[in-house]
């Protein structure tokens, strides 16, 4: 098989963060969510949602509406502490995006590889087919030949 070297490939769930409304408070919604690869909610839960209606029954739990207050909370009080929330975020996003550049990196020079190994032995085949070909014409213009001969 020409994949059994080909590491596999995890895709981590999409990590669930509240919106911002027009009044700057924190709300929860499912809209636009990719739920694909399941869904991780920002509050701590440890449970991945494998769909919106799963993390929107969530959204009911204790544990997320203190989240939510919480950071309403600490926005209404100290907006700057939101925003060095949402600058570690970014930088979590950034490091995220270059560790898929990576595997993406990886996997296709994998994939150049796997292509120049088939090619390498399509040729090969090629060759074989020819040299079949060649050799079972000679056979059958032996046979014809000594037929003749008779």
């Amino acid at each position: 098989m020409f994949f059994e070297h080909a590491a596999p490939v995890n895709v981590a769930p999409v990590v669930y963060e509240p919106f911002r409304n027009v009044d700057g408070h924190l709300v929860d919604s499912v809209r636009g969510i990719d739920d694909s690869n399941g869904i991780k909610c920002g509050c701590g839960s440890k449970h991945v949602f494998r769909t919106r209606a799963s993390l929107k029954t969530h959204f009911g739990s204790q544990q997320h509406k203190t989240w939510i207050a919480s950071r309403n909370a600490a926005a209404t009080q100290n907006p700057h502490v939101e925003m060095d929330d949402l600058h570690k975020e970014i930088e979590e996003w950034k490091n995220t995006a270059s560790e898929y550049l990576q595997r993406v990196t990886r996997l296709e020079n994998e994939k150049l590889a796997l292509v120049t190994k088939i090619a390498a032995r399509d040729k090969q085949i090629k060759l074989l087919t020819e040299y079949i070909n060649m050799a079972s014409s000679e056979e059958h213009t032996s046979e014809t030949i000594s037929s003749i001969d008779m």
